[in-house]
This record gives C-alpha cells, structure tokens and sequence, in this order.
C-alpha cells in the first residue's frame, strides 16, 4: 500500500470518528431536552388534570351530601341510614384515591422513567466525549513527535 492511501485511511477512520462523536453530541442535546420536557409537560399535565378532573376532598364530601339527600328524598335510604352515612361523610379522608389519582401515578411513574434514563444518558455521553478529547489531545501528541522524529524519512 503507498504511503498516500495509507494516509487516506488514516484520516478517513478519524473523519468517521469525529462524525460519530459530533453526532453523540447532537444526541446528548436532545437528551438535555428530553429531561426538561420530562419534567415540564407532566408537571402542566398533572396541574391540569387537577383543576380539570380531579375534584377535592370538599368538593367529594359535598357530592356525597347531595347524592345522599337525593337517596333520601326518593325514599332509596332510611332517615336513620342517611344519619349515619352522613356521619360517615364527616370522616372522610382528605385525600382521595380515584380514577384521577392512577392516571397522576401513571404519568409520574413515566415522567420520572424519562427524567432517569435521560440523566444516565447525559453523563454516559459525557463521559465517552471526555475520553475521545483525552484521546485526541494523546493523538496530536504522539503525531508532533513522530513528525519530529521520522518526518525527514517519510
């Protein structure tokens, strides 16, 4: 093989190199906007669905009220159950385990999935580019002293 090709080769497998770890770098960015975005839109998600959906402790307590009176008034409950139902509704916990309360969960669940794998990402990105500059920095190196010692022969 001449001299020509072999420089060729040399230089096209670091051209092929330096592309990938660009695009790695093109990819960690994206990374960068994947957490944001995994903590951004679940957030206004959840704060949406709470004032959409969701109704509050109060809110459920009167619901049970009315929905009781009514009972009551079409005869469905006895004047003594509707007391003690009613008693029952006093006690009811604040907070309020629903339909609204699993789709909370869930987004969370994967919103915080996201938010872990794109961390993890980032900073084994991070690293493989540390590497390859350490590398590159060697690489200069050991090429001026080669050039220096066998650029004459060449």
């Amino acid at each position: 093989m001449s001299n020509d090709k072999r420089e060729k080769r040399h230089e096209g497998f670091f051209e092929i190199v330096d592309n990938s770890m660009n695009s790695l770098n093109v990819t960690k960015k994206m990374f960068l906007f994947m957490i944001i975005t995994a903590i951004v839109v679940p957030s206004s998600l959840l704060v949406g669905l709470t004032i959409a959906v969701e109704p509050s402790a109060e809110s459920a307590k009167v619901m049970r009220q009315n929905l009781l009176l009514e009972q009551l008034k079409n005869g469905d409950i006895s004047q003594e159950e509707y007391i003690v139902e009613m008693e029952l509704v006093k006690d009811m916990p604040m907070f309020v385990f629903g339909n609204g309360m699993i789709i909370h969960l869930t987004i969370m669940g994967v919103a915080l999935a996201w938010l872990v794998y794109g961390i993890r990402q980032w900073f084994v990105l991070t690293k493989w580019r540390k590497k390859y500059d350490a590398f590159k920095i060697k690489k200069k190196e050991t090429d001026k002293i080669l050039d220096e010692e066998f650029g004459d022969e060449g």
